[in-house]
């Protein structure tokens, strides 16, 4: 049997659906699963266990026509697309699909043969990612299937050289993001640093654009401060191997979730966001800004949630 779970999501949404990929070899042990992935993503799905091939989608012409021929070149036992909302893209590449069944969400054109909306229990994302599982097979519980991440053994030698320089039982910050309405006020940082100072040993992790703005928190500091600074799987052997994550909304909660490392997450004031997307981490702090579209929380709080971590 041969599935086709379409991804095309961020680095975030395939962490998540990983559990459906699980959840396929379990039914199934011999089934092929082939993702159709976006660039960013790929490299989750490429190093999963359950994954035997995985397709690039790139919304450029050339990368339309590319997608479109691979993805032609075989009939797949089921489509799997289980996008909550309606995408133009994800209905375009299921009408050149070649497979004996769909299954995602329909929307008033009704597109798959097979609609998820009926079974829909649960708002987090894993919970909506695994429902074909139970269209597949009815009455199966698939509730301990969680997130994985799959490192290969030369990214952790890779990694195992970048821990050497940072202190033992370290707390990974992570104080910005793509997104920049999720970035941590560089002030707020300090404060919550210079509250720990002495007491924990962190490490700070935060996307390149923003690397003055680090400097300007070192500054601030008034020292040197241990970071990252490598690709999506080193960073997860960092997550794996840290005492407490502190972090934004953004993958590196999820990544969290697949080690179960304790988190204090800090969110949007958006309800729907915070109930798809919250931390499955067994120790978690989840935090919600007074703001919709920043981060304005009171430090004190977040204080009180890291002491209540170590």
């Amino acid at each position: 049997m041969e599935f086709l779970i379409v991804q095309i999501g961020r680095i975030g949404d395939m962490i998540l659906t990983t559990p459906l990929f699980s959840g396929l070899k379990q039914l199934y042990p011999d089934c092929k699963v082939t993702v159709l992935t976006s660039a960013s993503n790929d490299i989750i799905a490429k190093n999963h266990k359950s994954v035997d091939n995985t397709i690039i989608f790139n919304k450029t012409i050339y990368g339309y026509i590319k997608s479109f021929l691979q993805i032609r070149k075989r009939k797949f036992d089921y489509w799997i697309d289980t996008k909550p909302e309606h995408s133009n893209t994800s209905s375009k590449l299921l009408k050149i699909a070649r497979y004996r069944k769909s299954i995602g969400f329909n929307f008033e054109a009704k597109s798959f043969d097979i609609d998820l909306t009926p079974i829909r229990t649960g708002e987090h994302y894993t919970e909506i990612n695994k429902l074909p599982l139970k269209i597949l097979k009815e009455g199966i519980e698939f509730a301990n299937i969680m997130p994985e991440i799959f490192i290969p053994d030369e990214i952790r030698q890779k990694a195992s050289e970048i821990l050497k320089g940072y202190p033992k039982n370290y707390v990974l910050f992570n104080i910005s993001v793509k997104d920049e309405t999720r970035n941590w006020n560089p002030d707020d940082v300090v404060k919550i640093y210079k509250t720990f100072s002495g007491k924990l040993d962190f490490v700070f992790q935060f996307v390149d654009k923003d690397r003055e703005c680090f400097k300007n928190i070192e500054s601030k500091a008034g020292q040197k401060l241990n970071y990252f600074d490598g690709g999506i799987l080193e960073l997860a052997e960092i997550v794996r191997n840290a005492r407490l994550i502190i972090t934004p909304d953004t993958s590196l909660v999820h990544i969290a979730s697949c080690f179960n490392v304790p988190i204090v997450a800090v969110y949007h004031k958006v309800e729907w966001n915070i109930k798809r997307f919250a931390p499955l981490s067994d120790k978690k702090a989840v935090l919600i800004s007074n703001e919709e579209n920043s981060i304005s929380i009171d430090t004190g709080k977040v204080c009180a949630a890291i002491s209540g971590m170590i």
